[in-house]
């Protein structure tokens, strides 16, 4: 036996309109656009500034070291290939250039290691920074818009009640800064 599914039906009146703004030629979606350009350098320099400068100098320096340390070892890979005594198999400058590359290898694990989690803290603070910040600016424009509405409604009703019944002036405390007396 098949299952049937129910579908809810749509709205009559939401499809009646769709179906009106289909016929008059009107879109119901807005075509997307997309930004051309690279992205200014203000927002690099702001992203800088909430990770700070000081970390990013001190990331930016670890991962440099990791750079110079991966050079080093490609070098001493290089010095390591060309000397005549590690070629014919002497032991001791084996060792040596063993050693050299090891040492390089672990500087480079432990500079890229601790270059990339210093690079994720400071993305990950960054990243909390600005979110805060935006939601601060948001949240305080919601408030501001709605106080504005309550303090607008406030300034109607105080008006047509104070001068419309009694005549008296309405108060100072209730009136926006920007409505006139």
């Amino acid at each position: 036996m098949a299952q049937r599914t129910i579908v809810p039906a749509a709205e009559p009146q939401a499809e009646a309109e769709a179906v009106k703004a289909k016929a008059k030629g009107e879109k119901l979606i807005e075509e997307e656009r997309a930004e051309v350009g690279g992205v200014r350098w203000a927002v690099y320099l702001y992203y800088m500034r909430c990770i700070g400068h000081g970390f990013f100098a001190f990331t930016l320096l670890l991962l440099l070291a990791y750079q110079g340390f991966q050079l080093g070892g490609n070098i001493w890979l290089s010095v390591w290939t060309a000397d005549p005594a590690a070629a014919a198999g002497d032991q001791e400058a084996t060792n040596m250039y063993l050693a050299v590359y090891g040492v390089l290898g672990l500087l480079q694990s432990a500079f890229v290691l601790v270059g990339t989690a210093c690079l994720m803290a400071g993305t990950l603070d960054a990243s909390a920074k600005m979110h805060s910040t935006m939601l601060h600016k948001y949240s305080t424009l919601k408030i501001c818009g709605r106080l504005s509405y309550i303090v607008a409604v406030k300034t109607v009703f105080c008006s047509f009640f104070y001068k419309g019944f009694s005549g008296l002036p309405c108060p100072s405390s209730t009136r926006p800064h920007w409505a006139a007396s």
